[in-house]
């Protein structure tokens, strides 16, 4: 199990300035390292982490946390995490694949986006030509009619990571990039690219490829036959 990322960013702070300037009032840092540390499995991380050893953390309850540095359930935060169909209530079946790196994003930050943020990245990012990050096509499948073809995928992870709020962390080398084969271990996420028997489709997956969330609702409707490639998602936090 990789860090998760706030309690990275949360090692980042301690390690880039609490240790050169003492005057300051790090209250606030601690009470969500607080929150996030009332999680089992953080709780493990943090002690693994030498950075932390020797430190013991509090369980003080206190009040006006920000929502980005509480620790969502990951099951709960899949079975809220909006579908595919809100982006195309007309045509659900197009935009899996901008809707699950939408979901890399919303998995790797703890957060998912609304639908407000939604349909404002789609008026940011889809349009009828080449120019857009997501070029909208007509499709010879009679299910999908539409294809949101997504011509950069950094685009729109980069998106959705402006949108919750998240400008120190960027795609590594500015680019998801495909791979077939055995997975390499230095990646976050994975975006599954798989053959269905009504054509094809992507699911967001794990570093290791496995199955983490279903795009398309009612989820049973996808019959998966097998995975033709896989997007590689590799994050950077910066300071």
């Amino acid at each position: 199990m990789e860090t998760n990322f706030v309690l990275r960013n949360a090692i980042r702070i301690f390690q880039n300035e609490y240790i050169g300037h003492p005057e300051r009032d790090y209250t606030g840092e601690i009470n969500w390292i607080t929150v996030l540390l009332m999680n089992q499995a953080l709780r493990e991380e943090w002690q693994r982490e030498p950075f932390f050893q020797g430190i013991v953390p509090h369980y003080s309850s206190f009040q006006n946390i920000n929502p980005r540095y509480v620790i969502n359930d990951p099951a709960v935060l899949r079975a809220n995490r909006l579908p595919q169909n809100v982006i195309d209530t007309n045509n659900p079946w197009g935009p899996c694949f901008m809707r699950a790196l939408q979901a890399a994003v919303e998995e790797f930050v703890n957060i998912n986006l609304n639908q407000s943020q939604i349909q404002a990245s789609v008026g940011a990012l889809v349009g009828n030509n080449d120019n857009y990050a997501v070029t909208l096509i007509e499709s010879e499948n009679p299910i999908e009619r539409v294809s949101y073809f997504v011509n950069r995928p950094a685009d729109v992870v980069n998106d959705a990571l402006q949108r919750l709020g998240y400008e120190n962390i960027q795609i590594q080398n500015n680019q998801v990039s495909r791979h077939t084969g055995a997975l390499p271990a230095n990646i976050d996420l994975t975006v599954r690219h798989i053959r269905t028997s009504n054509g094809q489709h992507f699911q967001l997956g794990s570093h290791s490829g496995a199955l983490l969330w279903e795009p398309y609702n009612p989820a049973a409707h996808i019959n998966e036959q097998s995975v033709l490639n896989y997007r590689l998602i590799r994050f950077t936090i910066t300071n």
